[in-house]
């Protein structure tokens, strides 16, 4: 299910949709310890830890497919005194957290870490557990002879082509995360921080760059040997690539437009602080300057071909006067979007006139397929990375050019 890496060949992964929760989750299969078990994990760009079950979780809800530790010849606990956590800027106030043990008992203080929030899935959501270090494999190394990614479970494909990874072995969880149906056998971390998956198998000289690229598409066509022609009749089976290391110009059907990451630059960053909005987290946050509603529908920022002009109705609003000056979270286990409370009125006026009088909804509605098709698209716009301005903007679909002139 992927490329191997020998240089700066990006890992090309198949995302799956778990489509009977309906959820919008996209998921990564990785086979883990000595002999190899294999995990179904969600990718969570919110997460900045790799985290399961272990096989003694009492309160991680049920029907969990627990990984078990205690088979594994390559599993350990991180002592306390080594937590990779304190790294983290979540933990930069508390400082080192380790459990409670008996003096005397002999028994070794572990790494605590814990993952709380308020938002996934719309319910209070929260794990926590113990830092273990562990051996991962994605995929993309020959095997020998007959042994495909189908038969890998049981081998040590994970000890002789992997990479040690931290991640937290989970002791309870709750909300989403303890959900089987909607996170599978747990979640993978794809922040910016150290202990992201991403970030580890770069130093675990497995990826040229610690960088990954989401594509979510329900039909993909064969740019490589590992993803079949036209997938398109079973979503349940692929809902896109995740692609570690960069990105895969194959998938491209535009040039990219490159948004900027607020959290990672030292201007934005310091405009937050200077808000009382300080986000010094390892999170993915973009800019929201610009809402426009394209009337008459379509699934794409571009209009399709042989289509009339259609007209862009723009949400009228200032970015500045919203809450952290217009920045949003970028986090893939969230499966709708969220806009800022002081973007209800504008939009809901806009919403107004771009469907002739409609009264937009929060309540479950019954569409016939035409009337979905004709609902109108809602176009997001963000700020701009310098590494848009080589590039004509008005030559590129997914760029704003004329229609906001100012930036």
């Amino acid at each position: 299910a992927a490329t191997v890496v020998t240089d700066d060949a990006p890992v090309v992964m198949p995302m799956n949709p778990y489509s009977g929760a309906g959820v919008g989750t996209h998921y990564i299969d990785v086979w883990v310890g000595s002999p190899a078990q294999k995990r179904s994990l969600a990718v969570m760009t919110g997460s900045d830890f790799t985290a399961f079950p272990c096989g003694d979780c009492n309160e991680c809800g049920h029907s969990f497919n627990q990984f078990n530790a205690a088979e594994s010849t390559t599993f350990a606990t991180i002592p306390c005194g080594q937590c990779a956590s304190t790294a983290l800027p979540s933990h930069s106030l508390t400082g080192e957290t380790c459990d409670v043990v008996r003096p005397g008992s002999g028994q070794q203080r572990k790494c605590l870490t814990s993952l709380h929030s308020s938002y996934v899935g719309g319910v209070p959501s929260y794990w926590s557990g113990t830092e273990s270090r562990e051996v991962f494999y994605l995929g993309g190394a020959y095997l020998g002879e007959g042994i495909t990614e189908a038969s890998l479970e049981g081998t040590d494909a994970p000890s002789r082509h992997g990479f040690p990874v931290t991640f937290a072995c989970q002791s309870s969880a709750a909300g989403w995360f303890s959900d089987p149906g909607v996170v599978r056998d747990g979640v993978a971390g794809f922040s910016s921080a150290p202990t992201s998956l991403v970030q580890q198998m770069h130093r675990g000289g497995k990826l040229p760059h610690p960088r990954f690229s989401l594509c979510f598409n329900r039909q993909l066509r064969a740019k490589h040997g590992n993803i079949a022609a036209d997938i398109d009749d079973d979503i349940s089976k692929n809902a896109g690539v995740v692609t570690l290391g960069g990105f895969d110009p194959a998938y491209l059907t535009t040039p990219i437009g490159w948004a900027n990451d607020i959290n990672h630059s030292k201007l934005s960053h310091q405009q937050l602080t200077n808000q009382g909005d300080h986000r010094a987290d390892t999170s993915y946050r973009v800019r929201v300057t610009g809402i426009y509603l394209r009337e008459g529908g379509g699934q794409s920022i571009m209009t399709a071909p042989n289509q009339p002009p259609q007209g862009l109705r723009k949400v009228r609003f200032d970015w500045r006067q919203l809450g952290g000056r217009g920045s949003a979270a970028v986090d893939s286990a969230y499966p709708y979007t969220v806009l800022d409370r002081g973007l209800e009125g504008p939009f809901l006026d806009a919403w107004r006139k771009a469907t002739g009088g409609g009264i937009f909804s929060y309540e479950p509605q019954e569409l016939t397929a035409a009337e979905l098709r004709m609902m109108p698209t809602i176009i997001l716009q963000f700020e701009g990375s310098s590494d848009n301005s080589s590039v004509d903007p008005n030559a590129v679909p997914n760029l704003a050019g004329d229609l906001d002139a100012e930036r």
